[in-house]
């Protein structure tokens, strides 16, 4: 009679867990079909934003930016968008640059009373074809750089998914450097599951980074912060891990196994 209780109790209690674990899928689809609603996007636009800005970017990132801009207690102000598309080449030295993927920038200003109180540099990458990996070596490195002299670090928020049928697959992110120094940082994405896999059968891997910096001036204005910062993703290849440190620039993949590609952003 006790085994008998015992069975009735697993049984209810694995019922349960299959009801959450549905109601929890259910609710993360019910959202992600959702367009995004055009309140949303009208107040992107309205300060500033481009529309093809949006559209090299997930509606996941919309949201997430929209979020976080509307809630700011500064007037906001969309700066520029840059976007560029890498070719394919070869070098004899043995660089490799990342094939079929495109780098969108795009940077926002948080203002009061005319002055500079942060600006955000909006990173958007997508893979048009799946990148070449090997099992276990699916985690890239990235890098960002800046005039230390003028900005500090605020924050930092990056994700690696791809998106199924519209929908958005989160496989890794970070709030926390892997490695910071004055004017630079760095962190590592996932770019595979558990199965190996970048790219979903109708899907696009995709990334991307919001990095908040705070000028070193109170009184700063866009002209005095007039400077290039620059991002890095290299690419895991088979072979030695990647590594980061401090060679020359505030920081820089010192070390493994990689190809890499930079965007220069000009603020």
């Amino acid at each position: 009679m006790l085994k008998g209780k015992e069975g009735i109790k697993k049984g209810v209690l694995f019922l349960i867990i299959v009801i959450m674990i549905f109601s929890l899928f259910y609710f993360h689809v019910s959202i992600e079909e959702n367009d995004i609603p055009e309140d949303v996007i009208q107040y992107l636009l309205s300060i500033g934003t481009e529309q093809e800005f949006l559209d090299m970017i997930s509606n996941e990132r919309i949201q997430q930016l929209y979020l976080r801009l509307v809630d700011s207690d500064y007037e906001v102000n969309f700066v520029d968008y840059q976007f560029e598309a890498i070719e394919t080449d070869s070098e004899p030295s043995g660089r490799n640059p990342i094939n079929s993927l495109q780098i969108t920038v795009g940077v926002f200003e948080f203002i009061s009373n005319g002055r500079i109180q942060a600006v955000q540099i909006s990173i958007s990458y997508r893979w048009n074809a799946p990148p070449i990996s090997m099992p276990g070596f699916g985690t890239d490195a990235h890098t960002f750089t800046f005039d230390p002299n003028l900005f500090m670090i605020g924050e930092i928020f990056a994700e690696s998914g791809f998106t199924r049928s519209e929908l958005w697959h989160s496989i890794d992110y970070v709030d926390v450097p892997a490695f910071a120094a004055d004017g630079g940082l760095g962190w590592f994405l996932k770019r595979q599951v558990t199965d190996g896999v970048t790219n979903q059968p109708g899907g696009n891997f995709v990334g991307g980074a919001d990095i908040l910096l705070i000028p070193r001036n109170v009184n700063a204005t866009r002209e005095s912060l007039n400077s290039q910062m620059f991002y890095t993703y290299a690419q895991q290849r088979a072979g030695t891990r990647i590594t980061l440190g401090v060679n020359e620039s505030p920081i820089w993949i010192i070390g493994g196994s990689f190809n890499y590609q930079t965007k220069i952003i000009n603020y």
